[in-house]
């Protein structure tokens, strides 16, 4: 025997031995009730406000029939074959290259004639047997379930029309059910084995190599332990970028059973190639919480830094750790007859811990965003119809906080969003008798509030401002969102707003980053303007009112909710330096 093959023994029985099991929602499980891509659905479907059941049961439901197709055939997995995507070679499987007639699983999403096509078992010898797939006609076996294709869900979404017999609430169910199986392919994208095109299934020609993570979130309660740690739905244009993007984090993030080196399928690279080995201790009381005894351990992990910033949610107890760092595996190192042979293990409590974390918010929060993006499609929710009422609310608290201009023109006023709010006269943008500038050296704008915004993350955020309920407010009044010093204006009616049911008004929706520079702007300026000319409300007749902004990530795209208006000079230019200059804009006569 020669020594690589011996070596090849050694490392498979060491697989074998220490490796984990089966996996939970890989191909092989039954993954049917309540099992993790329903559960995952239905978190997503709470965040987005979607309170329909037969919907969100339809969409359940065609997470489990992605992988068993609607007659739930007991073993016959073959539409999983699918659901594989590794960005890095671009292509669904790295390890066994005759498996590469599949589809990668964004691929098999869009395309109806995949769907609807033959399966090619040639590719997998006696698969049919193993899979317990319908044996007629083999081997020209079409997929169970036939077209769940993501054009065919928006058809079905849009289809109004009477001569095919089916009923509205019919056509909606068949489009969830698609909204369900495009959700099993993205949950499925965040998997490892799936990322890094690791064949994992057992039933594939002899191999025994289970997906830790499908195997981890088996155990029950493992969606409810994210709810905590689920924060915003991810900006979704369409099921294929998020995909794209889920899959990317996942393969250049964290290693899968076949992908640890020395592992045959170990040419992947990513920040992985970046990991380092670090001691980390976990504390007496967290190793009794995480069912690894009850003394302080310290051992030595591999380490990588996540490139996305607040991704990680460390476990209180541990240390060793930089705030980005996750472990990915822990090594061991092993002496064999034939040499010394390093083997890192995926299948670690701690490890299970701390990917679950990160990969499981990821794919919840990316689920929610394609709920809402599906929504969107349906038209069925509207941004104010939908509000998070986690949403950071800004209030202005005075002087300290937001207001700009001389103290005495500013009233307080004890209504508001908390019970409180300010309100200024509204100027004209004329010369007056009584300015408090020097004749001659007269600006638009006097008195203003500003709101400084700051994301979390990268996304599309919807703004939103509240007016007080207030008697004898302004109908012009201008409010700017800033973003890196690009001016986008809004003229609003106060008084309308304040007489109505909801004092929340839309100004628009706006990217932002963690970097981003963003603020919010309101002045007392209440005119009209179109470029060239200012149509003013008489000075001092109307009032403006301040009180609050709010913000929330949504997967919508980035638009203006109104219209955005024409902004004046004045408001370029507080958008640019955050003040306005000390040289006025108007020189009056």
């Amino acid at each position: 025997m020669s020594r690589n093959v011996a070596m090849i023994i050694v490392l498979s029985t060491m697989f074998l031995l220490i490796g984990g099991n089966v996996s939970a929602f890989a191909p092989m499980t039954k993954t049917f009730g309540e099992s993790t891509h329903p559960l995952m659905t239905r978190t997503a479907f709470m965040r987005a406000g979607i309170t329909n059941i037969d919907l969100e049961g339809a969409a359940a439901d065609g997470t489990i029939e992605e992988d068993t197709g609607p007659d739930r055939m007991a073993g016959c997995f073959i539409r999983a074959f699918n659901h594989f995507y590794d960005p890095q070679h671009r292509q669904p499987f790295t390890c066994k290259t005759s498996l590469n007639v599949f589809q990668p699983s964004f691929r098999w999403l869009i395309s109806k004639d995949a769907q609807m096509g033959i399966i090619p078992f040639s590719a997998i010898s006696n698969v049919h047997v193993v899979l317990n797939c319908p044996k007629k006609d083999y081997p020209n076996i079409r997929y169970p379930g036939g077209d769940a294709s993501w054009q065919s869900s928006l058809d079905w979404l849009h289809n109004n029309d009477p001569s095919d017999g089916l009923t509205r609430v019919e056509k909606l169910r068949r489009a969830y059910k698609g909204l369900g199986h495009a959700l099993h392919l993205l949950q499925d994208s965040g998997v490892p084995d799936h990322a890094r095109g690791d064949d994992h299934p057992a039933f594939l020609e002899g191999a025994v190599d289970p997906s830790v993570l499908e195997q981890w979130a088996k155990a029950p309660g493992r969606v409810s332990e994210l709810e905590g740690l689920v924060k915003y739905p991810t900006m979704v244009s369409d099921p294929v970028s998020a995909i794209k993007l889920v899959s990317s984090f996942a393969s250049s993030t964290f290693y899968s059973y076949s992908t640890v080196p020395p592992a045959s399928c170990a040419s992947f690279k990513s920040p992985l190639n970046e990991a380092k080995e670090k001691d980390i201790t976990i504390s007496a009381e967290t190793a009794k919480l995480l069912g690894m005894g009850s003394i302080e351990l310290t051992y030595k992990y591999e380490v990588v830094r996540v490139r996305s910033p607040g991704r990680v949610v460390h476990i209180p107890g541990i240390s060793g750790l930089d705030p980005d760092e996750i472990p990915i595996c822990r090594p061991s190192t092993f002496h064999t007859p034939v040499g010394s042979v390093r083997v890192c293990f995926v299948d670690n409590v701690l490890v299970n811990h701390y990917t679950w974390r990160v990969i499981g918010t990821l794919v919840v929060e990316a689920s929610w965003g394609l709920v809402e993006h599906f929504s969107k499609e349906q038209g069925a929710i509207r941004i104010e119809d939908n509000p998070d009422p986690a949403a950071p609310r800004i209030p202005c608290d005075g002087r300290k906080s937001c207001l700009v201009g001389p103290e005495s023109y500013w009233h307080s006023v004890t209504t508001g969003s908390a019970g409180h709010s300010w309100t200024t006269k509204n100027n004209d943008g004329q010369c007056h008798p009584d300015s408090v500038f020097p004749a001659g050296r007269e600006r638009r704008i006097e008195n203003y509030a500003v709101w400084r915004l700051s994301a979390p993350f990268e996304s599309n955020y919807v703004v939103q401002a509240y007016v007080p309920p207030v008697t004898g407010l302004t109908k012009k009044a201008r409010y700017s969102v800033c973003v890196d010093g690009r001016a986008t204006c809004y003229q609003i009616d106060q008084a309308a707003v304040s007489a109505s049911a909801d004092s929340w008004v839309d100004l628009g929706i706006h990217q932002l980053t963690e970097a981003s520079s963003a603020r919010v702007a309101v002045h007392d300026l209440a005119c009209g303007w179109d470029g060239t000319t200012l149509s003013c409300e008489r000075y001092g007749t109307t009032a403006i009112g301040v009180d609050a902004v709010r913000f929330r990530p949504t997967a919508k795209p980035v638009a203006s909710v109104p219209a955005p208006a024409n902004c004046l000079p004045d408001e370029i230019m507080l958008c640019k330096d955050g003040t306005l200059p000390a040289i006025p804009m108007i020189t009056c006569p």
